[in-house]
């Protein structure tokens, strides 16, 4: 593969000043950048925060991770209601919520102003990633697209996962960035301890990240292998990343193997969702819209949701798929293939089923319609500038500028393999948007030097 070819490349380069001496302009200060790019993110998102509370109910998402996270602090269990442990996703979220709730009550707005902390230090990283890759453009380019991307404003304001997915997988991107950079062996291991780590958290967050490890242990070895000829360095530095992956997962295994008398890896229930995400695809086939397709099958087969504020008890079993269903039998390796290749086009927002605007829709936005139309179109431009990127880092064989694609991409292709809805494509997005500014600056570089050799040419026949 051309990007494992040869080894990274420094792309930053200073850019010189017009005069000798003269000041560079504020915009090309990192501080100024910085700050400007974490308010352009954090005041709209306290604002967001303020105006919800004013009124507006939360969703009831929101609402379940809450009582998950009181049930947590009181009785220290991960559970909806007392005396019945869960073993489904989100259990570091609810690890997050769990003091909040406990000492500041039911609904801590503190944990989201937290949240709005998070997505604004998610600009910094943006820009300090796609600054390091292509310089000052690209950095400013990079964050303004992240900062102008409505979902990383609009959901710190509710108690739902978003935001941290997305901050956990750019500090994945950054950290592989290190990864790959370390000069050493044992400081490329360090790093690469610290992504298995890293990727275990964001798992714990959102549960679809948990074979995420094995895009940057697998980049890294066969970049070992391939650039330097190091297999000794490709199993040290691949295996700390998934040691450590697999020694911070263990505490879910363990709890799992106590609670329940058995070794849960994932979660509990994966039998019945893919059976419901193959019946979603078929609805989506015969012409139904993906919510009202997803609403149907949930009722078809699980019955009403329990009550978020119930009065406790155990959690109701979920029944078998339908018999029509199981007498059915698995779907063919065609029908697999299909409903992938949809579930993709859900996950890239291209599917003419799925609103553009979809992670916005809703109560979210019911009173906020001008942030519909912010979205409409971003979707395409990012895809766009990701298309000019890819081919971009395969043209110049920068592999730091291709890993910022990789990973966001490896967690877009677990969606497509697994379940998808609009609404998960938010962290890969916020992520892409990395490689999107690096190819804004590229662009303009190619711009520039194509006027410069006009120019050049017409003084020569002058």
């Amino acid at each position: 593969m051309i990007a494992l070819a040869t080894p990274m490349a420094e792309s930053t380069q200073p850019i010189p000043s017009a005069r000798a001496g003269a000041r560079p302009p504020a915009w090309r200060s990192p501080r100024v950048a910085c700050a400007a790019l974490f308010l352009a993110v954090f005041v709209p998102a306290s604002a967001l925060i303020i105006y919800y509370v004013r009124g507006r109910p939360f969703q009831t998402d929101s609402l379940y991770y809450l009582q998950c996270a009181s049930v947590m602090w009181r009785h220290g269990e991960f559970a909806q209601n007392p005396g019945a442990p869960l073993a489904k996703d989100h259990v570091a979220y609810v690890m997050f919520l769990a003091p909040f709730v406990g000492l500041l009550g039911p609904q801590p707005l503190a944990a989201l102003f937290v949240q709005a902390l998070l997505a604004g230090a998610g600009a910094i990283l943006v820009f300090g990633m796609a600054r390091r890759l292509g310089g000052d453009v690209a950095g400013w380019a990079a964050g303004l697209l992240y900062a102008s991307y409505a979902p990383v404003v609009v959901f710190p304001a509710q108690f739902v996962t978003e935001t941290l997915t997305i901050f956990g997988l750019l500090c994945i991107v950054w950290v592989n960035d290190r990864m790959f950079r370390a000069e050493t062996v044992s400081a490329a291991a360090r790093w690469g301890a610290l992504l298995g780590a890293l990727c275990a958290l964001t798992a714990h967050v959102r549960m679809i990240a948990f074979p995420l490890v094995a895009a940057p242990a697998g980049l890294y070895a066969l970049y070992a292998l391939a650039a330097r000829r190091q297999p000794a360095r490709a199993a040290i530095v691949a295996g700390a990343c998934l040691g450590a992956f697999a020694l911070a997962w263990s505490p879910w295994v363990i709890r799992n193997q106590i609670t329940f008398g058995r070794p849960i890896v994932l979660i509990t229930g994966l039998d019945q969702t893919r059976t419901a995400t193959h019946r979603v695809a078929e609805m989506i086939e015969q012409g139904h819209e993906i919510e009202a397709a997803r609403t149907t099958v949930k009722e078809e087969m699980f019955g009403p949701a329990p009550p978020i504020d119930g009065a406790g008890g155990p959690e109701p079993a979920l029944p078998k798929a339908p018999r029509t269903m199981e007498a059915s039998g698995p779907p063919s390796f065609t029908t697999r293939a299909r409903h992938c290749a949809q579930r993709l086009l859900i996950m890239l927002g291209l599917h003419p089923k799925v609103d553009a605007p979809y992670p916005l829709t809703g109560n979210t936005v019911s009173r906020l319609p001008v942030v519909r139309w912010a979205m409409m179109g971003w979707n395409r431009l990012l895809l766009a500038l990701c298309a000019v990127a890819l081919l971009g880092s395969l043209a110049r064989r920068d592999l730091a500028w291709f890993n910022t694609l990789a990973i966001p991409g490896a967690l877009i292709t677990l969606y497509a393999l697994v379940h998808a809805i609009p609404r998960y494509q938010i962290p890969s997005f916020a992520a892409l948007t990395i490689p999107a500014g690096v190819a804004v600056a590229r662009m303009i570089d190619a711009f520039h030097g194509a006027g410069r050799a006009r120019a050049m040419g017409c003084g020569d026949k002058a």
